[in-house]
């Protein structure tokens, strides 16, 4: 059963008395680690991956509002083209930095904003249809925007705006209220990726709290307790990828396949966004100074996880070239069933090294996962 965390609330709520729980058992679970200085590991992992992948996020959500302005100016199959192009990576960059669901993602649900994700009775959805189909220019100006529902104003809302049914005929037509939308929407995503690079960088920025953590920091006591964060983080991703993206997609069998359920589907970008989550977590602990810190028992960890996110990767690579997205039927051919399927192997064995072996070498206790169960 899901438990505890944002992403069990959203699928199932949570009562009062078990969020009481929850907490309790976050507060309750500490670093041990003190023994193992993890600040070179951190700062590799900042400075090296975490920091630059939200650079990216800012620079191609920058990129698709000039190409949903280009759309709006001069609507035609080549501006139409480039704006779908554009989202494309910049669903890609989103899901380079999707794991990160802490600090400042959480300041005014900037992640939800983002990604508003599982939509549970397309409540969402049924708000962003109504936006379009009422012609609420309110919704026009991204000002405006920012104060409706965090459902209207993400990735999920941008992608129904330009790759609806009805979309294509939309978009081609000058002065459409569709487009106009769509580029309030890829303003407002802009404007939230600046503000979280904004609040991972600089001297006071959350990434040199991570790297600086100790007693007098407001966030972090420990190395230790920050890499915590890092190995939760990236573990849930992997969970959320194997049972959520995945799993509850194509059920157990090919016919089974529910596709509506995968976020991007009407995109095609379901699983290229997978494949960002994982990237993402293969680049977090490539580099060497993780080695180094682990013991000769343990030093092979690094490489076996390595191992197993490229399986991972491969599998869900080879399946894509078999899905057929964005139409209105469900299902799934056995082929890309089975390759996915698999992929949730890896994904597990990911996880565990992640949540289990690894935390363990380096002296850690990850504490109360928000995916486990109640």
């Amino acid at each position: 059963m899901i438990g505890c965390g944002w992403f069990g609330r959203r699928f199932l709520g949570r009562s009062m008395s078990v969020l009481a729980f929850c907490i309790a058992a976050l507060t309750a679970s500490t670093a041990s680690g003190d023994e193992i200085d993890l600040s070179p590991v951190l700062s590799e992992m900042v400075d090296g991956v975490i920091i630059p992948a939200y650079e990216k996020f800012v620079e191609v959500s920058e990129d698709e509002v000039i190409a949903i302005e280009s759309l709006c100016a001069g609507p035609d199959e080549d501006t139409l083209k480039s704006a779908r192009a554009g989202f494309a990576t910049l669903v890609y960059g989103f899901s380079r930095i999707e794991a990160m669901r802490f600090g400042p993602a959480r300041e005014e649900n900037r992640f939800e904003r983002l990604f508003f994700w599982p939509d549970r009775r397309s409540r969402g959805l049924r708000q962003v249809e109504g936006i379009i189909q009422e012609e609420d220019t309110s919704a026009l100006d991204a000002g405006q925007l920012a104060e409706k529902s965090v459902a209207v104003q993400g990735l999920l809302a941008l992608d129904f705006a330009l790759s609806d049914d009805e979309a294509e005929e939309d978009l081609r037509r000058k002065g459409s209220f569709r487009c106009g939308y769509a580029l309030a929407i890829s303003r407002r995503i802009a404007a939230t990726a600046k503000n979280l690079l904004a609040d991972w960088s600089g001297p006071t920025g959350y990434g040199n709290q991570m790297k600086n953590a100790g007693p007098d920091q407001p966030v972090y006591r420990t190395s230790g307790e920050a890499m915590q964060e890092i190995l939760r983080s990236a573990s849930e991703m992997l969970t959320i990828d194997r049972d959520f993206k995945i799993a509850r997609v194509i059920g157990e069998h090919a016919g089974e396949a529910k596709l509506k359920r995968a976020p991007f589907w009407r995109s095609s970008l379901w699983l290229r966004a997978i494949d960002g989550n994982i990237a993402f977590v293969e680049a977090l602990f490539a580099g060497n100074t993780l080695a180094a810190k682990l013991d000769d028992e343990n030093k092979t960890l690094p490489k076996e996880l390595r191992f197993e996110l490229e399986q991972a990767r491969k599998a869900i690579a080879d399946a894509s070239e078999h899905v057929e997205l964005g139409v209105a039927t469900d299902g799934i051919g056995d082929k890309p069933h089975g390759l996915l399927k698999y992929a949730t192997v890896p994904l597990h064995g990911a996880a565990d090294i992640l949540e289990s072996r690894l935390s363990q070498a380096l002296g850690l206790t990850i504490g109360f996962n928000s995916l486990d169960g109640d």
